[in-house]
């Protein structure tokens, strides 16, 4: 079933670039031209400051800075060079709500570019993951537990959408086993907004978005959840499974 011109699909073009780090993956896209990430895509132990380049869709890659980097939360936050001004290729993005808000069977999309592919083949993968729980330790970084389906290689750092909500809960972090549908693991959207306050952009899922924006994102989830299971691709594209 081609699917590219399918205006619910939309928001996945201009909420998703591909970071070109250390390792595959993906970028989340927030306001004022800020862009997240995992911190082991872009390399951990990275300056910040550092430049690095990431790719939107059906654009060239483009120029950005390392804001703030955490290590043992794996967040990045990217944003534009010193004293410069948005790139062009960014101003037409735009985030997708967030909303922590998640219950025991709620299922997920995982958004991002996965491993070997250009950038024509964004894909978001419905994984049919179900909220396990969420650990949090003294010391130690908050996690979604994800049981069943798989996170892709390169899916890192790009957004988990909640089906149910049709906001972005949290950030893709990593598969349990890349062999198995063993389900995955992902960074609360809160830990994401703290770090984000703490360098310096405040962010809030408490605030309501754009109205355009919440409505693509509900018409978004309904989109995928009429979907058969599997993977599908903005390209139009049959994936591994067949389903399209």
């Amino acid at each position: 079933m081609p699917i590219t011109s399918d205006p619910a699909l939309e928001p996945l073009h201009r909420a998703t670039l591909r970071v070109i780090g250390k390792s595959p993956g993906t970028g989340l896209v927030l306001p004022q031209c800020h862009i997240a990430s995992c911190a082991h895509v872009v390399g951990r132990g990275t300056p910040p400051g550092t430049e690095l380049r990431v790719q939107p869709w059906g654009r060239q890659p483009v120029e950005v800075r390392l804001i703030a980097i955490d290590d043992n939360a794996d967040l990045a936050l990217l944003g534009p060079p010193v004293d410069a001004p948005c790139p062009v290729e960014l101003q037409q993005l735009m985030p997708l709500p967030l909303d922590g808000q998640i219950q025991r069977g709620d299922r997920f999309a995982a958004i991002g570019f996965p491993k070997n592919t250009n950038t024509q083949t964004i894909q978001c993968e419905e994984i049919q993951a179900e909220y396990e729980f969420y650990t949090h330790r003294q010391n130690q970084p908050s996690l979604l537990k994800l049981k069943l389906g798989q996170f892709r290689p390169g899916f890192s750092g790009g957004g988990l959408l909640n089906l149910r909500t049709g906001r972005i809960c949290g950030l893709v972090k990593e598969t349990r086993d890349e062999y198995q549908n063993l389900g995955g693991r992902a960074i609360p959207i809160e830990d994401l907004i703290a770090f984000c306050r703490h360098a310096g952009l405040p962010l809030s899922h408490a605030e309501p978005p754009p109205a355009v924006a919440s409505e693509q994102a509900q018409a978004l989830a309904a989109f995928l959840q009429q979907l058969p299971n599997g993977r599908i691709s903005p390209a139009g594209d049959c994936l591994s499974n067949g389903h399209c």
